[in-house]
């Protein structure tokens, strides 16, 4: 899956929105648009995953330029503290870089997504240069 290349520990990962989970009835369950990036990665490529940009940069914001999401606002984690979470990046077969996949557990449970959650979480997110006139991102 992905190709042979081997995404780096240190690459930065990027991932538009503001949350991939929230608790419902007391658990952690993936968002709508989560949900709907599972969907289409499975039919596309029969893994369970979600599209994310990966790649070595100065900086998430150097990153950045290269999304392809209309999200205006980019959770920012590396590829590292994803596998720390025993979670691994790839790049995303048929696609340039930095089109990459964050392979997802085929069933994953409310504590998968909950961990993701935090990871994604723990730095501030950034604007996506791509998307005008965004308003200021939370921190």
């Amino acid at each position: 899956m992905g190709g042979t290349a081997v995404i780096p520990d240190e690459a930065w990962v990027l991932r538009g929105g503001k949350r991939v989970a929230a608790i419902v009835d007391g658990a952690a369950q993936p968002v709508w648009s989560v949900v709907r990036n599972l969907i289409a990665v499975e039919g596309e490529y029969r893994q369970s995953g979600l599209c994310v940009t990966a790649g070595i940069a100065d900086s998430p914001e150097a990153l950045a330029i290269h999304a392809a999401t209309l999200s205006p606002e980019l959770m920012v984690t590396t590829v590292g503290e994803l596998r720390a979470i025993h979670l691994d990046v790839v790049p995303e077969p048929g696609k340039p870089s930095p089109a990459a996949l964050l392979l997802i557990p085929d069933e994953p449970t409310a504590d998968t997504w909950s961990t993701l959650d935090s990871v994604l979480g723990l730095r501030p997110r950034v604007k996506n240069p791509k998307i005008a006139d965004t308003k200021q991102v939370e921190k």
